[in-house]
């Protein structure tokens, strides 16, 4: 990974729109706009990303009845996330979409089908709940490590130093009033990416018929069945497993629990 500070991460991702190129393998990018049922106010608009050599090994095109969605964060920028989620070396390991930190959706393979995304030990089992859910990936570096006045990825070891903002960038980051399973600073997510997730969920939940519900408060930040495998709605990672942190706190989860449950999308 080169190091990528907030500045390169949004020149790096207009990269990847304008060339469809990302680590070497490059990608068809088509354009879609599709009503969003119940919803004449607003359309799900995004891009298709498929391996321009035609490899389709990372999702199984099979189909299952969905009960929920689960949200995940990339600890990444969108080049390598892209890649990451959809060459041959990762196997069937992918979600349906990513969002990029311009709120652009990238579909990598049709919700209706399904790829491993929650890995080994999750509640309920890696292959029944990953069958019976669809994934969503927000690109994101997660969380951050203060070191001085420097607010560094997890990938500065080693003698390496990937530096993502200064505590001065303050737009950049959140602060958590105390520390979520091990950390305290974490990368914010974008205003274009809230509002993206917003309709990108409007439009799961009615298509697939997925209650617009989300975990509770009191659950949202734990690991138990009750909160992931044994939930029809819309969860996280960190519901399926302890050593998870996404998607935790750092995250206005009211925000998108309002947009995605008011009866009508007037203004997002």
């Amino acid at each position: 990974k080169k190091n990528m500070d907030f500045k390169k991460v949004a020149l790096s991702e207009a990269d990847f729109k304008k060339t469809g190129n990302a680590a070497g393998l490059q990608y068809k990018l088509t354009p879609f706009s599709i009503p969003i049922p119940c919803d004449d106010n607003h359309k799900l608009d995004g891009i298709s990303c498929r391996p321009s050599n035609g490899f389709a090994g990372y999702y199984y095109d099979e189909k299952f009845t969905k009960e929920k969605v689960v949200l995940h964060f990339t600890v990444g920028h969108l080049k390598a996330d892209i890649y990451s989620l959809s060459n041959k070396s990762r196997g069937h390991v992918s979600t349906a979409f990513v969002l990029g930190r311009d709120g652009t959706v990238y579909q990598l393979f049709s919700s209706a089908a399904w790829s491993y995304h929650l890995g080994r030990n999750a509640k309920g089992g890696n292959t029944v709940q990953s069958k019976t859910s669809i994934g969503i990936e927000i690109s994101n570096y997660g969380p951050l490590i203060k070191k001085g006045n420097d607010l560094e990825t997890v990938y500065s070891k080693n003698g390496r130093k990937d530096v993502y903002c200064t505590t001065d960038d303050t737009n950049e980051y959140i602060k958590l009033p105390k520390k979520y399973r091990g950390y305290q600073y974490y990368t914010k997510f974008t205003n274009e990416q809230y509002d993206s997730l917003i309709l990108l969920l409007r439009y799961l939940t009615a298509t697939y018929k997925i209650p617009r519900l989300f975990v509770s408060e009191s659950g949202r930040y734990e690991t138990s069945s009750a909160d992931s495998a044994d939930f029809k709605g819309i969860c996280s990672h960190v519901n399926f497993r302890t050593d998870k942190i996404d998607i935790g706190p750092a995250f206005d989860w009211e925000r998108v629990i309002t947009g995605v449950t008011k009866e009508l999308i007037n203004d997002i």
